[in-house]
């Protein structure tokens, strides 16, 4: 069994903060209490986490974050929400910009190790495989890291996930209640994890309605206006080109938006458009965009209450959090006559 300190304060009915500095040596203790819990991690053979040791003893008070592009507007939310919560809870901040590059991402983590941080956090989706998560795991062992907005297992690796399948799900069907059937789709990387998951969110919103999939209404961006603009031009030249489009991020869904206006197609007269993530923006757009919420700050917010958790001691966070998404309906869809 592995143990933690909340077992060995429990055995020794003492607080966590109690066993916490008698383990790192900090603050007051009285003789007996110290040798109480001596004499039960001697007997249970605790082995203390050395990386939570160090946090304790030698905690900077400064938190990195690596952000895979700092002009999306998803990412500045997230970041403005980190900033924030450190601030409430005593913390500085240290932001790197990736570029979606993973080399690049791997000079960030050095920076920010070489500046003491003591903790990371990492914002936005990942693709699968070890090329884009081997060195987390690895970073993992130095510093505590948090995922906003991902999911990867592993030792002192915490993840806050948004459910991107049932966004995509609620998106489409939404598009489906408005009597819509020619529904095309403009995700995002196609090795990502966050495309898989919302390309199975729209294939369970067509089955469940009955409508065909049908693999020319699948197109992949780049999370990107332009990735928006290209696509939904290669569909409308299709035979039969969709009534609507579910793209993968906000982004994508103001390209296709002004790709499609440039065409002559009227949004939503004749095409309705859906995005994901409900970026403050999107309240501004003309017409305003329909979007899937992913609450951005929360995310943000709960990434730092998380490091603040294990950098004190004194409550063991969950290592994984699910954030239920939110479909945020505006003008950029309409019923189909």
């Amino acid at each position: 069994m592995n143990y933690t300190i909340k077992d060995i304060a429990k055995m020794a009915n003492v607080s966590i903060a109690t066993v916490s500095r008698v383990i790192n040596e900090t603050g007051s203790v009285s003789k007996k209490t110290e040798k109480k819990i001596n004499d039960i991690i001697k007997e249970i053979h605790y082995v203390p986490n050395n990386v939570a040791r160090s946090l304790v003893k030698q905690n900077s008070k400064t938190i990195g974050v690596v952000v895979a592009d700092i002009m999306n507007p998803f990412y500045s939310e997230i970041i403005r929400a980190i900033q924030d919560q450190a601030d409430i809870d005593g913390y500085s901040v240290i932001s790197c910009n990736s570029d979606e590059d993973m080399d690049k991402e791997k000079q960030c983590i050095q920076m920010l190790l070489e500046n003491q941080v003591s903790g990371i956090i990492f914002a936005g989706g990942r693709g699968k495989g070890d090329y884009y998560n081997a060195h987390i795991v690895d970073l993992a062992q130095k510093v505590p890291v948090v995922l906003a907005d991902e999911y990867q297992s592993g030792d002192n690796i915490y993840s806050i996930v948004c459910n991107k399948s049932k966004g995509a799900f609620e998106a489409v069907s939404y598009l489906i209640e408005l009597g819509h059937k020619r529904i095309a789709i403009i995700n995002g990387y196609q090795e990502y994890k966050p495309s898989i998951e919302k390309l199975n969110g729209y294939k369970k919103a067509l089955k469940e309605a009955g409508i065909p999939f049908k693999e020319e209404y699948v197109k992949y961006g780049d999370y990107h206006v332009n990735g928006g603009e290209r696509n939904i031009k290669e569909l409308m030249t299709l035979d039969e080109p969709p009534t609507a489009v579910f793209t993968a991020n906000d982004l994508m869904a103001m390209g296709a938006i002004k790709a499609l206006k440039g065409l002559g197609y009227r949004v939503p007269a004749d095409v309705s458009v859906i995005g994901f993530d409900d970026i403050m923006m999107n309240e501004y757009t003309i017409p305003n965009l329909t979007s899937v919420r992913q609450e951005m700050t929360a995310q943000g917010q709960l990434a730092v209450q998380i490091l603040h958790q294990l950098f004190t001691g004194e409550k063991k966070p969950k290592k994984k959090y699910t954030i239920e998404p939110v479909l945020s309906k505006r003008d950029s869809c309409r019923r189909l006559i």
